[in-house]
């Protein structure tokens, strides 16, 4: 049985991006300022031109305490579509609420705020597609009522050490459809959610890099044209059997500044893995995950059974 895990072992893929971003410094140099005043005024005006325009997409701010199974299952449904490289010929989906609760992972993490993007009617599309290495024309039918994108800010309490934590946004599951892919929808539901940043101007950001290892899209203009201070950095994967999480647990409460437990998220945050040449055919993929704290009647030992009877 093989965990993920964060000792110092070769990484098997480079699949991740992290992207960290804080409040701006006083001391950043003219040109940085210019240049941070003028990507800000950029984004502002596509958020004042969207807003004043007939938007095919309704933006909805979802209510966590109130949302009905219909649309607890349309962000399922919605969430098999996407699958992510893991190496090797091999790829991953992530399935939240298979116990029922969708939204039972972010719920943990801290304070979610949920945004759903929804087509609001009926329309045909063109889009261009490779086939055998050329360009296509598609024509794509995109449904009324449909989920076109998510996104998600957590506002949760990172562990400094010593007792010591800072609020910080996990900005997390943004993700859009393929066929509505140029529509700017990550902008229409960042312009809905803009404000919450007064509450907090620092966050951080994971995305998955492309099959073909490139820096990602979100990652590069956030290091390119973001007006906040960023920094982008690769945040590797590690497999780990579980004698080697037993044995590196020093280590790991070390990384993580202090005390930890493990915990299974079956039923909450799921992994499927499967074969590239065979997508149908997907298998459990195991995983604890670690929390912080003192260890209790909540661990789970990392062995070869990491389900809680």
């Amino acid at each position: 049985m093989e965990f993920t895990g964060i000792v110092s072992k070769e990484p098997t893929s480079p699949y991740l991006n992290i992207v960290s971003f804080k409040p701006c410094s006083i001391c950043r140099c003219c040109a940085k300022k210019i240049q941070a005043i003028w990507e800000a005024f950029k984004i502002i005006w596509i958020i004042i031109k969207q807003r004043f325009s007939c938007s095919p997409y309704e933006i909805r701010a979802l209510d966590l305490n109130r949302i009905s199974p219909e649309m607890q299952q349309k962000l399922k449904d919605f969430e098999r579509s996407f699958d992510y490289p893991l190496g090797g010929g091999k790829r991953f989906r992530i399935i939240h609420g298979k116990g029922g609760d969708y939204f039972g992972f972010v719920r943990r993490i801290g304070s979610p705020k949920f945004y759903v993007a929804i087509n609001k009617k009926e329309r045909k599309i063109t889009k261009q597609i490779t086939v055998d290495g050329r360009q296509v024309n598609k024509e794509v039918v995109l449904k009324a009522g449909e989920i076109a994108g998510v996104g998600c800010g957590i506002l949760s309490e990172i562990n400094q050490g010593g007792g010591k934590t800072l609020k910080a946004w996990y900005i997390c599951d943004l993700k859009v459809k393929e066929e509505y892919r140029g529509d700017h929808i990550p902008i229409r539901i960042f312009q809905t959610g803009f404000w919450r940043f007064f509450q907090c101007s620092r966050g951080y950001a994971i995305c998955m890099n492309p099959a073909d290892g490139s820096v990602p899209k979100a990652a590069h203009i956030w290091q390119q044209h973001g007006a906040l201070s960023s920094i982008t950095l690769p945040l590797n994967l590690y497999n780990l059997s579980a004698k080697d999480i037993r044995a590196s647990r020093k280590r790991i409460e070390e990384a993580c500044k202090g005390p930890i437990y493990f915990k299974s998220m079956k039923g909450i945050k799921e992994f499927e893995i499967f074969q590239e040449r065979n997508p149908e055919k997907a298998e459990e993929w195991r995983m604890l995950h670690i929390q912080h704290g003192p260890k209790g009647e909540k661990e789970v030992s990392p062995s070869v059974s990491v389900d809680p009877k």
